[in-house]
């Protein structure tokens, strides 16, 4: 694999933060507004309160595994350089800062005159193994505010890909997965692992590659037709390959194809953190993927990469919520679990989901059930 092919991760988060600890996505994030805001890797990592190696070392890593410059660096010793933003480093920077002003927008409209602080927690605190889609997009954060405002029960959620968080509820390491994958999610049923299972909310899949590629309109937009052509064709199809929902969505449609693809052609990243990663690292490489419209929305892509598959049944994504039998081996607190299972189907809690997105990207990222 060239090194523009090299693995792209997912800058937004990192899977199974402990305790209050920041994510290096995070971390990341916090150092392209300091360099923006103090022209210097050094000022910026002494306010972030981390070394000036740490912060030189993390933003090296983002910039090797994007592809990308996200810094223009100047002479002037280890300590003493001054450093600016790339048009790409802007990029990056503003998106995320433009979803965090939507967040806190809707998280000021929860608690618009009662502080946080002031109400009183109550219960046991729940842990939710999520897919990584409803917590890139920080729908989980929003979730989280307003059901601790409602109840005063504290929510904490891990970002892992469907087929984990599956994995983490049966060994009872999670109260909670909110997954979608359905096909695995019936075999757990079957399986007696699963005590309540209720879909949630839900959106759709897409097709995407370069704007100026193949358009496929031979196929009137049906994704078993388009994946027959990308491999016809020989054209490039990047995989998350890591057993998530969206993987697994993916190995349903080259089956249902009829087709295994190319290795020479079909590029797997096993670890490759989330959709936003995989769609970047497709958009470098030029190359044809699998994600869900939430994802591209939050993107910022769509310059480079367009939507290739029209709405089709095969394309739904829904999310369920599911609770295992046992609990959580730290504690079964079933109780608190099936408060939250009961609360998501609310109106309150549907009307945020079915409007979170729409200040922003004009369309809801996630549609309600409820």
């Amino acid at each position: 694999m060239s090194d523009s092919k090299k693995k792209t991760p997912d800058l937004r988060l990192s899977l199974e933060m402990e305790g209050n600890r920041p994510s290096k996505g995070e971390n990341v994030f916090r150092l392209l507004e300091g360099v923006l805001r103090h022209g210097s890797i050094s000022r910026a990592a002494e306010k972030l309160g981390v070394s000036y190696r740490y912060a030189w070392g993390l933003l090296g890593e983002a910039e090797k595994a994007l592809g990308v410059s996200l810094m223009d660096r100047t002479v002037g010793g280890a300590y003493g350089g001054g450093a600016a933003l790339t048009e790409e480093g802007k990029k990056l920077l503003e998106q995320s800062l433009s979803l965090e002003r939507e967040i806190e927008e809707k998280l000021g409209r929860i608690f618009p005159s009662t502080k946080e602080s002031d109400i009183i927690a109550k219960g046991q605190p729940i842990l939710i193994a999520s897919s990584l889609e409803p917590v890139e997009t920080g729908l989980m954060d929003v979730l989280e505010k307003q059901f601790f405002k409602d109840t005063g029960i504290i929510v904490k959620t891990i970002g892992v890909g469907s087929g984990r968080a599956l994995e983490m509820g049966r060994e009872g390491r999670a109260d909670l997965a909110l997954c979608h994958a359905p096909e695995l999610e019936r075999q757990f049923v079957e399986a007696g692992d699963i005590f309540k299972r209720i879909r949630v909310m839900g959106n759709h899949y897409l097709i995407v590659g370069p704007v100026d590629g193949e358009d496929f309109s031979e196929t009137g937009g049906d994704p078993v037709g388009i994946f027959q052509e990308i491999a016809r064709k020989g054209l490039e199809f990047v995989s998350r390959d890591d057993f998530s929902g969206t993987h697994l969505k993916e190995q349903d449609l080259w089956q249902r194809a009829g087709l295994v693809p190319e290795d020479n052609r079909y590029l797997k990243n096993r670890g490759l953190l989330g959709n936003l990663g995989i769609l970047k690292m497709a958009a470098n490489a030029g190359a044809y993927t699998l994600i869900d419209r939430a994802t591209y929305l939050i993107s910022g892509e769509e310059g480079r990469m367009g939507i290739k598959s029209a709405p089709h049944p095969l394309l739904e994504n829904p999310f369920s919520l599911i609770l295992f039998r046992g609990g959580h081996r730290r504690g079964a607190y079933q109780e608190e679990a099936l408060e939250f299972l009961d609360w998501i189907m609310s109106e309150g809690a549907q009307a945020l989901i079915g409007h979170f997105g729409i200040d922003q990207f004009r369309e809801s990222l996630f549609k309600r059930l409820y």
